[in-house]
C-alpha cells in the first residue's frame, strides 16, 4: 500500500492570514516549517504533495522551505515545480517528497491560461515487488 499526504504549507506561514515570509523573523519562520517537518516524519508518508512551496529568495526571507521540510522530515527526493519564477525574488510553486526516486518529474504552469502562480507537478515512482507472507 502507498501512503499519500497532500499538505498546502502557505509558503511556511500558515498562522497569519496573508502568507509574508519575509515578514516574519526568521527564528519564527524556521518554527513554522520545523512542526510542519515534524508532522511530515511522525506520518512518514511514501510520498507527499505540498502546495503554495517557495524555494530561497527574498519573498522566502532567505529561506528554502522546500530544502527544509525535505531534510527535517527525512524525505531524500523532491521535485519543484516553480510556476511563478523571479529569479532572486521568488520561486512559487507545487512539489513533490518522496522515500522513493521520483521517476519522469514535469510540471506546468497554468500561465497561458491565468496570470497567476498555478500549475501542478507530477512524477512516477517505482512499485515496491510484493512479497507473499
Amino acid at each position: 500500500m502507498l501512503k499519500v499526504l497532500t499538505l498546502n504549507i502557505a509558503h511556511g506561514v500558515p498562522s497569519i492570514p496573508i502568507p509574508l515570509p519575509f515578514l516574519l523573523p526568521r527564528r519564527r519562520l524556521l518554527g513554522h516549517l520545523d512542526r510542519m517537518a515534524d508532522l511530515l516524519a511522525r506520518e512518514r508518508a511514501e510520498v507527499v504533495a505540498l502546495q503554495e512551496v517557495d524555494r530561497a529568495g527574498l519573498f522566502s526571507g532567505a529561506v528554502d522551505p522546500l530544502e527544509r521540510l525535505a531534510t527535517r522530515a527525512g524525505y531524500p527526493h523532491l521535485l519543484h515545480g516553480p510556476h511563478l519564477h523571479l529569479p532572486g525574488v521568488c520561486a512559487r510553486g507545487t512539489a513533490l517528497l518522496s522515500l522513493r526516486p521520483l521517476l519522469e518529474p514535469e510540471w506546468n504552469s497554468f500561465e497561458a491560461d491565468r496570470a497567476v502562480d498555478k500549475g501542478y507537478v507530477m512524477a512516477a515512482v517505482e512499485e515496491l515487488e510484493w512479497v507473499s507472507p
